[in-house]
């Protein structure tokens, strides 16, 4: 048999189609794996996506969340710092204020603003008896 003869041969027909048929199938297995592969990697792209803007989302969150705390720590040595400005001013005041009320007593005008703080105070009491508690210093004036 020649070969036109062999390919008109129901054996060879058979082997044709069914080899035919096998191959486009396979085609079509192919192509429909194709399919389901980029169908496979859209969706993990569409998933990896969704992660990285939700991590994203949880680091701006947190990233938020430390600068509000070093703020406020921040804010809190501004505060404190003041304080202690304060403090220190304060006292500074009462050590003069200390200083010039030692020099007063030592001055010979403390009598009479003692005389007359004395007599405002009963004054400002509505009476004419009082009863005075005093340093030595001052039991020595009055």
């Amino acid at each position: 048999m020649n070969s036109a003869e062999q390919n008109k041969s129901p054996d060879y027909l058979l082997i044709k189609t069914i080899t035919d048929d096998a191959k486009k199938q396979a085609e079509q297995i192919i192509a429909d794996a194709e399919k389901d592969a980029e169908l496979i990697i859209k969706k993990a792209k569409k998933q990896a996506e969704q992660i990285k803007a939700q991590a994203e989302k949880k680091a701006d969150s947190e990233a938020e969340l430390i600068k509000r705390r070093i703020l406020s720590g921040v804010h809190l040595e501004i505060k404190q710092d003041l304080l202690r400005e304060r403090e220190k001013l304060i006292n500074r005041v009462i050590d003069s204020v200390l200083e010039k009320l030692d020099k007063l007593r030592t001055s010979k005008t403390y009598a009479d603003i003692l005389e007359s703080l004395i007599v405002e105070g009963a004054a400002a009491l509505g009476t004419e008896r009082i009863l005075i508690c005093s340093g030595e210093a001052e039991k020595k004036i009055l």
